[in-house]
């Protein structure tokens, strides 16, 4: 409403109102996105010396205790967290399901279905982790070298996307009467407002595209 009043136009309010109700929940999405593949990262690691402590000859609850304290952040988190509640007396068995649905990673799936297995028939558990561990690391190797090619691709989104407003102002430069019509006539407002959702569409339909999930 007040930047309908303060530009004179329900369009650009309207057009500000809905990028403000989308601008947090992409943040928000954005910011779990990169501690998601933060944690896919460390996994393998976590797993090597979950493995390594493993055969140490230390229990499952006490190794994934020490996963607790020595893994780096994020993943240090979850392991603590699933400790924490096993110490409060949820079963080992539920904590690995629960973490299993708030991580949302196959990575960790593979992981818990691992211990789950153990605890209930045994066998070589780490054993068993090393090999999980070692497909993850070459699936990373896969993401990062498809990261790699599309890297150049993915600025070439950027500039393209920059180049509208950039056409815009050189317009506004040229010709500012005809430019200024975009801004204070309702036609010219709507399709100002159209072009700029177009713009945010094609964008992220761009990044969409070029990251492929293995």
């Amino acid at each position: 409403v007040l930047v309908s009043i303060a530009a004179g136009s329900p369009v650009f309010g309207l057009l500000i109102a809905v990028l403000m109700s989308i601008g947090p929940w992409y943040l928000v999405a954005r910011a779990a996105k990169v501690r998601k593949e933060k944690i896919e990262d460390q996994l393998a690691d976590s797993m090597v010396m979950f493995s390594s402590a493993v055969r140490a000859g230390l229990s499952l609850p006490q190794a994934l205790e020490l996963l607790a304290h020595d893994s780096p952040k994020p993943i240090r988190q979850e392991f603590a967290q699933m400790i924490g509640e096993y110490q409060l007396g949820k079963p080992l068995e539920r904590t690995l399901e629960e973490a299993k649905v708030r991580l949302e990673s196959e990575n960790f799936v593979l992981f818990a279905a691992a211990l789950l297995a153990s605890r209930e028939s045994g066998g070589r558990l780490n054993e068993t982790v090393e090999r999980i561990a070692r497909a993850i690391l070459e699936m990373q190797r896969l993401e990062r070298k498809i990261q790699s090619e599309t890297a150049q691709a993915k600025k070439s989104a950027i500039y393209m996307a920059a180049v509208p407003p950039f056409v815009l102002v050189v317009y506004a430069w040229l010709d500012p009467n005809n430019v200024s019509l975009l801004f204070v006539t309702l036609p010219g407002q709507l399709m100002l407002a159209t072009a700029v959702v177009l713009e945010i569409v094609a964008y992220f339909w761009a990044l969409k595209i070029l990251n492929p999930d293995i």
